[in-house]
């Protein structure tokens, strides 16, 4: 990573403690009073010592020494733990936040903006990144709190005693810093490696567990496997780098702080001999004053021994943090939207004026797209694969940024409240989209509180009656994930009972007969005639039956508008859509004839 983009992410991390920065503030001040318990047990104990050893004094004597080395012990536990625990809440704080954040951000960037990145590079970036953050809030940040105060806490006690242990702390303290700073700077290298390989990793995963099947039926899984165990390896090699760069701070740490306390321990030991005589306040060193310098010299190098431990965690969260960054500071963006509540009618009307979309490299997507749908009618738009069909939608959803006007019920679409416009639409995609749960469940998806008889209404309507009875318990029986137990066409009639369900002006249909053989295409068009009599829809379709009652078709060639007009104009006029119905012909003279292959819940 470049040092200006480091600067960066560090800039970003630090702003993100705002939220949290009582917590820390609170790890910091139980981490001071931990440290003050661990001061006062040193006293304690040197101070009993020094009565047994040197006075002779007894047992009930040194009582009250005991005793307040024993509640000290306990309020250097409770106080441990407070901070542990004020850590851990600002560390689960903002990774809540940031994947509210992030899921907002994908949210509003709309479902475009999936296809940009694997599966599996999403899960990382939402799961094992953000979990990276949680040390540097939790324990990193603290630290460096408890550093700015603890060390000079222990230099002024050692200088009441002596300067000669002063001094040796100040100048030995230095050196651990810079050592761990550079050490440090190559772990930061190290874990931002480490973080790429493991969003690699995980998207190469996850893809080909997907198309397992695929990959068996085309005899490439040995292939595959292999290639899976050199990325797996790959990762192992780029953490093992991480962990030696953190077991090397870790030894720097221990040396320097080894021959910081060795240093103590001598010159102590020599004064008691009386070969030295200087270093000291007094003529004489007690054996209270040995003890005491003896046992805080440790404490003062493990607040800095600590942030050695959690350097790591910086680097983590560099590393990390670069992709989060980078992804919610990003130029792309959706439409913003207005205030404007969207016009309660019963169907929408649309209006595109000269609407064009420009990619980031400067291509044109859309180019100058007009039509007018009037509420109640049905729009059906056509064309090759990239024509820009699915990007017209997206303008229509609000998930993409144009260029024209776009007018909703007569008002702009810049103007309305996006999240109420998407309210009154319905959705039918062409992959049908169903969740791990009971039938009743996916129904109900956008719904919950629906009656029983608006359940089985659009149950009747989408034909999702005709195969219930075969299912072991009806409409609780569960589904697993992508709708496993269904056939395809029968998970896109729970689609579109699910799509019916909730009242709606527009109803967005994008290929929704595309992967249905012609028995289970002819039931959602069907189904869809019945219930839309009335509502304004918009279609996206490579099969001429779902033209069926459109009154308008609309025709896209490499993102420009070639003609938009009734079927029989088309026909009549337009030599690419005369040439499109002529394909459509041709290969439904192939199509599936069969209509009694579909097998209720396997």
């Amino acid at each position: 990573m470049q040092k200006e983009r480091e600067q960066v992410v560090q800039s970003w991390l630090q702003l993100r403690q705002t939220s949290v920065r009582p917590w820390i503030r609170r790890a910091v001040l139980f981490g001071c009073c931990q440290y003050l318990f661990i001061i006062l047990q040193a006293a304690s104990l040197a101070w009993t010592i020094d009565k047994l050893v040197m006075a002779g004094a007894t047992f009930s004597e040194v009582l009250p020494g005991i005793a307040v080395l024993l509640l000290s012990a306990l309020g250097r536990g409770v106080c441990g733990r407070q901070r542990e625990l004020a850590g851990q809440q600002a560390g689960e704080q903002v990774r809540t936040e940031i994947r509210g954040e992030l899921l907002a951000r994908i949210d509003q960037m709309g479902p475009a903006i999936l296809a940009n990145r694997p599966a599996g590079s999403w899960l990382t970036l939402l799961m094992e990144q953000v979990d990276k953050l949680h040390d540097y809030y939790a324990r990193y940040l603290p630290q460096m709190g408890l550093v700015r105060i603890l060390p000079i806490i222990t230099i002024l006690l050692a200088l009441s005693f002596s300067w000669l242990i002063a001094l040796v702390l100040l100048i030995t303290a230095p050196l651990l810093v810079l050592f761990m700073v550079l050490v440090g700077k190559k772990a930061a290298a190290a874990s931002q490696r480490n973080v790429q390989a493991l969003s690699r990793l995980s998207a190469h995963f996850l893809d080909r567990l997907q198309g397992l099947t695929t990959l068996r039926l085309f005899y490439q899984s040995a292939r595959e496997k292999q290639a899976v165990a050199s990325a797996a390896e790959s990762f192992r090699e780029k953490t093992m780098q991480v962990l030696r760069l953190a077991f090397l701070s870790s030894t720097v740490l221990e040396f320097f702080t080894a021959i910081s306390i060795a240093i103590t321990a001598v010159f102590l030991g020599m004064s008691y001999l009386g070969y030295l005589n200087f270093g000291l306040w007094g003529d004489s060193l007690s054996l209270f004053t040995g003890l005491f310098l003896l046992l805080i010299a440790p404490e003062y190098y493990q607040p800095l021994r600590e942030l050695g431990t959690y350097y790591h965690a910086k680097a983590d969260a560099i590393g990390a943090g670069d992709d989060i960054e980078a992804f919610l500071n990003s130029s792309e963006s959706g439409l913003a939207g207005g205030q404007v509540a969207c016009p309660d009618q019963v169907a929408a009307s649309v209006v595109f004026r000269g609407v064009s979309v420009t990619a980031s490299n400067g291509r044109r997507i859309l180019d100058d797209i007009s039509f007018e749908l009037q509420a109640g009618q049905q729009l059906v738009v056509v064309g090759e694969s990239g024509a820009g069909k699915t990007t017209l939608l997206n303008v229509l959803l609000g998930f993409t940024d144009y260029e024209g006007e776009v007018l909703i019920n007569g008002v702009s679409l810049r103007e309305l409240d996006l999240f109420g416009w998407r309210q009154q639409l319905a959705w039918l995609g062409q992959n049908p989209r169903l969740f791990h749960g009971s039938l009743r469940d996916n129904i109900t998806l956008a719904m919950h509180d629906a009656a029983d008889d608006e359940i089985a209404r659009v149950m009747q309507v989408a034909r999702v009656d005709e195969f219930l009875d075969r299912l072991p318990q009806g409409l609780d029986s569960l589904l697993g994930d992508e709708g496993s137990g269904l056939s395809v066409g029968q998970a896109q009639r729970v689609a579109l009972a699910r799509a019916l369900l909730r009242p709606f002006q527009l109803l967005v249909m994008d290929e929704p007969t595309a992967s249905l053989d012609h028995h289970s295409a002819t039931i959602v068009n069907q189904a869809v005639n019945e219930t839309v009599q009335g509502r304004s829809v918009i279609t996206i379709t490579h099969r001429p039956e779902s033209l069926g009652q459109a009154a308008q078709v609309l025709m896209l060639e490499k993102g420009r508008m070639i003609a938009v007009g009734s079927q029989q104009e088309l026909l009549e006029s337009c030599p690419p859509f005369q040439r499109l119905v002529q394909q459509w012909q041709t290969l439904a003279s192939v199509d599936e004839t069969d209509h009694g292959g579909e097998v209720a819940y396997v």
